[in-house]
C-alpha cells in the first residue's frame, strides 16, 4: 500500500507492506502554482514509490487538508493549496 499525507508545507508518502512497515518514503514541498501542478506532485511521489517497491501496490490512500464532499470524492475547498472542487478520487483511480 501506498499512504500520502498532503499538508500545506509539506508532501510525505510511503510505501508499506501487509504488517505496516515502511520500505520506502517520498517528500515533496507541495509550494506550487496551480492544481495541475499539485496533482503531478502527488502523482510523481506515487509513480516513485511504485517504482521503488518491491511488490505489487495494492492501493493508493491519500490525506487531504481540505473541505471534502465524501460522496462525490471532491476536494471542495482548501486553505493552504489549490485544491477548490477538484474531483481526488476520480484523478486517483
Amino acid at each position: 500500500m501506498i499512504g500520502v499525507d498532503l499538508g500545506g508545507t509539506k508532501l510525505l508518502a510511503g510505501a508499506v507492506d501487509g504488517a505496516l512497515q515502511v520500505h520506502h518514503r517520498a517528500h515533496r514541498s507541495p509550494r506550487v502554482a496551480d492544481t495541475a501542478e499539485l496533482l503531478d506532485l502527488i502523482a510523481d511521489a506515487v509513480r516513485e514509490l511504485q517504482e521503488a517497491s518491491e511488490h505489487e501496490v495494492r492501493g493508493v490512500g491519500i490525506g487531504v487538508p481540505a473541505l471534502m464532499d465524501l460522496e462525490r470524492g471532491v476536494a471542495v475547498d482548501c486553505v493552504h493549496l489549490p485544491l477548490r472542487e477538484v474531483p481526488v478520487r476520480n484523478l486517483l483511480e
